[in-house]
């Protein structure tokens, strides 16, 4: 119970930091998450494997909330997709890994971006532990670009609420896409 307070405390900072990142009061983006954002934690155990060449950890996808604070442990095995290609996530001691969420990068109108990641097996013989805490909007939460972002340029994405989100991605488990291609606005060019 510790370790939950704690990690939401810290996602209530960055979520304040990004919020004044893009000149909007420093409570912004948690207030577009409805009453009180919600907070899931799941743990992966990754047993040690003969073969981790054959094996892919967690298909491509990206995370379908707000925000997520990702906790590795030594082992590795986190990569982000960027320009047409796999990077890998060193892991660093004492540090989380914050992925931006799809629904973030639709409130912020594509200013932040949600990011493509994978999990893959690196070592064969030892486990590997990771812990994410997916700091999600309310199920009721209407997201949508917020007003102030799209007074210069319009609107990438429609409003929806976030169970639409999760119900759309739900019904693909992770295909590789974004559950962003759902929600964009046709390009007006």
């Amino acid at each position: 119970m510790d370790y939950s307070r704690e990690v939401r405390k810290l996602a209530k900072v960055l979520l304040a930091a990004m919020s004044e990142g893009l000149n909007l009061s420093s409570d912004a983006l948690e207030k577009c998450l409805g009453d009180e954002f919600t907070q899931i934690f799941l743990t992966n155990y990754y047993p040690p494997c003969p073969n981790p060449e054959l094996v892919l950890g967690v298909n491509s996808h990206s995370d379908r909330g707000a925000l997520t604070v990702l906790l590795q442990d030594e082992i590795g095995g986190l990569e982000v997709f960027n320009e047409g290609n796999w990077f890998e996530v060193k892991p660093l001691a004492n540090a989380f890994v914050i992925n931006v969420g799809d629904e973030t990068e639709v409130l912020s109108n594509g200013i932040y971006k949600s990011v493509a990641h994978r999990a893959i097996r690196k070592i064969g013989d030892v486990a590997r532990i990771t812990i994410a805490s997916f700091c999600n909007p309310t199920l009721e939460a209407k997201i949508g670009p917020i007003a102030e972002l799209t007074e210069v340029n319009p609107p990438l994405y429609k409003e929806h609420h976030f169970s639409d989100m999760v119900r759309y991605v739900r019904s693909r488990y992770y295909d590789g896409k974004s559950g962003l291609d759902n929600f964009k606005l046709p390009n007006k060019s």
